[in-house]
C-alpha cells in the first residue's frame, strides 16, 4: 500500500503536493509531498502508528511555521500540529499547573495566562507559534524564560508510538537550546507542555530589561501608572515587539534570524578595539554592567546582541531584490515580495560573513532551516 493510500483510509486530514510557503510566516517555500494535519491527540497516535510502515520519508513537525524557512520544497511528510487547547489540572494557595497542548498560539495562552492573573509567562507575550515549540527552542525574552515555568511536556517517540513525560532536568534546557535540539533532535511529537504559573496577589514585575533602543520600565512608564499589574507589563512587552519587530501582516519574516554568541571576556577586548560601544552582559541575563562589574570580572564568557553589531556593520534596512533587513531591527531578514528560500539564505550568508569578517565570530542562525 502507498502512503497515499495509507492516508486515505486512516481517515486523517492531509494534503498532497501542498504549497509551504503559506505555512511559514517568511512565505517561501515550495510544495511538500504530504501534508497531514494533527488535530488532536488521536490524531497523533493514529499517525505515528500508520508512519511505522513508511520510516524511510523524511517527516518534519511544524507549528505556525514562525521558526521555519524552507530552502525549497520538502520531499516527505509535513505533520502539522493544529490541536490546540488549555487545561487547568491542579490549584494550591499560590500556583496553578496548567496543561496545553502543543498546537495551542503560544501568544494566546500567555493572555489567557495574564486574564486569569497568573504570573510566570507575561513576560513572552506576542511571541510568534505555538506551546510545542517554545519548550524545544526555550524561549526567553525581557528577563523571563520559559523553562522558569515549566514543570514537565509529554511527547510521543516516532520510532515507537510510545508516550513519554519529560521534566525540566531531562528537557537538558540552555540558551535557545533544549535536549530536542540536540540528542533528541527528530525523535519525538511534543504532544502537550505543563506549566506552573503563580498567582499573582502580591506581583512584583521582571523589568530589568532594557537595550540599545528601550526598557521595559521605560515603556511601561510611558502606557501605566507605577505599581504596574501584569497586565500593564503584558501590554508594555506587546507595545515594544510591535514597535521594534516587523509583523506578518506586513512582511514575510521570522523575527531574529541569528542567535546572540558567548565570546571570552578577553575576545570582547579585543572586539572593543574596533567597537568600543559594544553592549555585553551575562550569559544569563539580560542587563549591561561594565566589564569591571562582578557580575562579569571573573566570568569566562559573555554574551554580546549581533544585531547591535548587525547594525553598525550597516545592515538595518538594506534590501537586495524583495530580500532584506528590517528597517528597525538588524535582526530581522524580511521578503517584502515573491523570493525564495535560496534567496533568503544567500542573504543570511552574506551577513554571517559581515560579521566574521569584522570580528572573527561565525554566528548561527537561530532559525530552523529545511
Amino acid at each position: 500500500m502507498t502512503i497515499s493510500d495509507a492516508l486515505k483510509s486512516s481517515l486523517l486530514k492531509y494534503k498532497e503536493n501542498e504549497p509551504l510557503a503559506k505555512y511559514s510566516t517568511m512565505r517561501v517555500g515550495d510544495e511538500a509531498d504530504f501534508l497531514v494535519e494533527i488535530h488532536s491527540e488521536e490524531d497523533l497516535k493514529t499517525f505515528l502508528n500508520l508512519y511505522k510502515d513508511y520510516a524511510d520519508l523524511p517527516l518534519l513537525i511544524l507549528g505556525e511555521g514562525s521558526n521555519t524557512l524552507f530552502s525549497d520544497g520538502y520531499r516527505g511528510i509535513v505533520l502539522h500540529m493544529m490541536n490546540a487547547g488549555i487545561e487547568q489540572i491542579s490549584e494550591d494557595d499560590n500556583f496553578v499547573t496548567i496543561r496545553v497542548t502543543a498546537g495551542q498560539n503560544w501568544h494566546k495562552f500567555v493572555e489567557y495566562t495574564v486574564n486569569n492573573n497568573l504570573s510566570g509567562v507575561e513576560n513572552l507575550a506576542f511571541i510568534p507559534g505555538t506551546v510545542g515549540a517554545a519548550p524545544v527552542q526555550n524561549i526567553a525574552a525581557y528577563g523571563q524564560v520559559q523553562e522558569d515555568s515549566f514543570l514537565s511536556l509529554e511527547a510521543y517517540e516516532i520510532s515507537t508510538g510510545e508516550k513519554q513525560v519529560f521534566d525540566e532536568p531531562e528537557c537538558e534546557f540552555g540558551y535557545r537550546s533544549s535536549v530536542f535540539k540536540t540528542t533528541l533532535k527528530d525523535k519525538f511529537v511534543i504532544s502537550s507542555v505543563t506549566y506552573k504559573l503563580k498567582k499573582a496577589s502580591e506581583y512584583i514585575p521582571e523589568t530589568s530589561y532594557h537595550s540599545r533602543y528601550e526598557s521595559l520600565s521605560g515603556i511601561l512608564e510611558e502606557i501605566a501608572t507605577a505599581p504596574y499589574t501584569l497586565k500593564d507589563v503584558f501590554n508594555a512587552v506587546v507595545e515594544i515587539r510591535k514597535r521594534k519587530l516587523p509583523q506578518v501582516e506586513d512582511y514575510g519574516t521570522l523575527g531574529s534570524f541569528f542567535v546572540n554568541p558567548f565570546i571570552t571576556t578577553e575576545k570582547l577586548k579585543e572586539i572593543q578595539i574596533k567597537f568600543p560601544d559594544i553592549q555585553y552582559y551575562p550569559v544569563d541575563k539580560m542587563q549591561y554592567p561594565a566589564l569591571e562589574d562582578s557580575k562579569l570580572k571573573d566570568a569566562e564568557l559573555v554574551k554580546i546582541p549581533v544585531g547591535w553589531l548587525l547594525e553598525e556593520l550597516g545592515w538595518k534596512g538594506k534590501m537586495i531584490g524583495n530580500v532584506g533587513t528590517y528597517q528597525k531591527h538588524a535582526l530581522c531578514v524580511i521578503t517584502n515580495g515573491p523570493a525564495t528560500g535560496k534567496e533568503v539564505i544567500e542573504y543570511m550568508n552574506q551577513m554571517k560573513k559581515s560579521v566574521m569578517d569584522a570580528t572573527g565570530i561565525e554566528i548561527q542562525s537561530e532559525v530552523n532551516i529545511v
